[in-house]
């Protein structure tokens, strides 16, 4: 018995051997080298290790697999931790994304934890807001239609610009700029205009809240004293 047990433990000793010669070398091998696993059509695995954490056998969690959203590329390959940090360990503070075809750098600062989806929904969301604070005319004031729709087109034209990343996006948030800033007292005006509309459209939606409140208990205080009045009716009887 003693003799099987020290066989076991050598063997298992072994199989620890040759996954530690195995595994680290040959991922350290695809960041240094650029190849990466053929995963990076898979979102739940990293495109490095090639580690899918939906498997029961990962001891990786879907929240520790990271995209690189850089703004200057559109990467959007997901990592896991123990790659990005063999990465920067390997080749500093920032490391290319070894995705063929791929421009991007990876940096701790452009890893965000959410898919490419979601984290794109989140800039245009922003994008939109900053836009419409400055391209903020009211269709009214448009002349034809057709300039108003042209109007339109500008805004998710300079939208698309500010979240595709890269020299568009520079263009694209210098325009912003000095369109905000040539127009700023008209700008200021639409907008102080529209906050008052709001604010107004707010306080009549309280009025409107205020009497349907008060109608309906002044109808449960006249059901109340109807009941009252058919008690004591009941009690004379």
């Amino acid at each position: 018995a003693r003799l099987d047990r020290r066989r076991t433990a050598g063997r298992a000793n072994e199989r620890r051997a040759r996954r530690g010669r195995r595994g680290p070398t040959a991922r350290t091998a695809a960041m240094a080298t650029g190849n990466a696993s053929d995963s990076d059509d898979e979102p739940d695995r990293c495109v490095v290790c090639g580690v899918d954490p939906t498997r029961k056998s990962s001891n990786l969690t879907k929240r520790t697999l990271l995209t690189n959203v850089t703004k200057e590329h559109r990467c959007g390959h997901r990592f896991c931790q123990a790659c990005v940090g063999r990465g920067v360990e390997a080749k500093g503070a920032q490391f290319a994304c070894p995705v063929e075809g791929c421009e991007a750098t990876v940096r701790r600062a452009t890893l965000d934890p959410r898919p490419l989806d979601e984290v794109e929904v989140s800039r245009d969301a922003a994008a939109r807001r900053r836009v419409m604070a400055v391209y903020n005319r009211d269709p009214s004031s448009f002349d034809t239609r057709r300039a108003y729709d042209d109007y339109l087109e500008a805004v998710e034209t300079t939208v698309h610009a500010l979240t595709s990343g890269g020299a568009t996006a520079d263009a694209a948030e210098r325009e912003l700029k000095d369109i905000a800033s040539k127009n700023a007292e008209s700008v200021a005006a639409r907008t102080a205009a529209r906050l008052e509309a709001d604010r107004r459209a707010l306080d009549a939606a309280d009025d409107d809240r205020r009497r349907r409140e008060f109608a309906t208990s002044k109808l449960r205080d006249a059901r109340r004293r109807e009941k009252a009045s058919e008690a004591r009716h009941r009690d004379h009887a």
